[in-house]
């Protein structure tokens, strides 16, 4: 399966959705129904540092 987990938000993440990514998509990196996983983040997420921190990201 291929997944993408699209970010859409006209501010920044509360602190517990930043949680909750941080649980669930390192989970759903090595879940082996998961071949594929894309995450996509606004630049002003992005630029914080916290994802890279805890989560595989790729700049586009």
């Amino acid at each position: 399966m291929r997944l993408a987990i699209i970010n859409v938000t006209g501010g920044s993440f509360s602190g517990v959705y930043r949680k909750y990514l941080i649980n669930i998509v390192p989970r759903l990196a090595v879940h082996p129904g998961i071949k594929h996983l894309i995450c996509i983040f606004p630049k002003n997420e992005k630029n914080k540092g916290w994802i890279k921190r805890y989560i595989p990201v790729e700049t586009f």
